[in-house]
């Protein structure tokens, strides 16, 4: 099976066109400069949790809220807490992350509707937040990511999720975008102990909740909203290399850079200190 190092260049010929290929590994090459500053109330030691298909030679690093039951379902497996055991880092290893804007939508969608008395006990209606406040608390919760922190464990920054416990980038081999999983199980497919195994993607966007419960979507928010969400989250698109949403015009000039344990993102960067470090997980 071939195996790649961190810090070499990812193979571009996988049998697809190379510009299309290249544009996929992008990704991965950008997360390997991924390093995230410790000594801020933005970072936590993560959880690092997992899955594993031995017989394919495959592991999944999760990143909550990012496809992670889709691809656990794909392959067959099931999420175990991190650290990876050694017998395991060894084998082929992926994640994939979501739009953070789409992700912060799908999150404020999910806890706003499962938890109303912590999330929204001034306006509850029929035992749920009261949909005409939904922007409201959209905005505040965007304004919160800045000022208070990652006040809940499904808003921390998708690279903070898989970062280790020093900041540095973890040993990762290929890195995907949610929005484009059948083409990334392709590029993975050369590298599974089972070549004749197909992956194949199976994820169906969830309405259901969305027009049960009037939630927002993303073309709801303001610019504002938008703006604040893409500093509350800049250490995303630097690491992954995600294009900032328009309304983030020079975003990618101001925050990004090539950084490194001696210079690491979240120092610097002109962004308020949080009042309180990241909400852990509650396991």
């Amino acid at each position: 099976m071939p195996s790649i190092q961190l810090g070499q260049d990812p193979p571009s010929d996988r049998g697809l066109p190379q510009s299309d290929s290249d544009n996929r590994w992008r990704h991965t090459k950008s997360y390997r400069t991924c390093y995230l500053s410790t000594k801020t109330n933005r970072f936590a030691r993560t959880p690092a949790h997992y899955s594993v298909n031995d017989t394919l030679g495959l592991v999944y690093q999760e990143i909550p809220k990012a496809a992670s039951r889709s691809i656990r379902k794909t392959m067959g497996a099931k999420i175990f807490p991190g650290p990876l055991p050694e017998r395991y880092k060894k084998l082929f290893k992926f994640t994939c992350f979501r739009d953070p804007i789409d992700r912060f939508v799908s999150v404020f969608n999910f806890i706003r509707h499962k938890y109303p008395k912590v999330h929204c006990p001034d306006h509850i209606k029929d035992g749920k937040c009261d949909p005409a406040f939904r922007l409201q608390d959209a905005n505040f919760w965007a304004s919160r990511l800045l000022t208070e922190g990652y006040f809940e464990w499904h808003v921390w920054p998708q690279s903070l999720s898989i970062s280790q416990e020093d900041g540095s980038p973890r040993d990762i081999d290929y890195i995907c975008d949610t929005g484009d999983l059948q083409n990334a199980y392709k590029d993975i497919q050369p590298f599974l102990k089972g070549n004749s195994t197909l992956l194949r993607s199976d994820r169906q966007s969830n309405t259901f909740l969305f027009k049960r419960f009037k939630q927002i979507s993303r073309s709801d928010l303001s610019e504002d909203i938008i703006q604040t969400l893409c500093q509350a989250y800049y250490v995303d698109y630097c690491c992954f290399d995600i294009s900032f949403p328009e309304e983030c015009a020079g975003y990618q000039e101001r925050y990004c850079r090539q950084a490194s344990l001696e210079a690491p993102y979240w120092v610097g960067d002109g962004l308020p200190e949080p009042t309180s470090g990241p909400l852990m997980p509650p396991w």
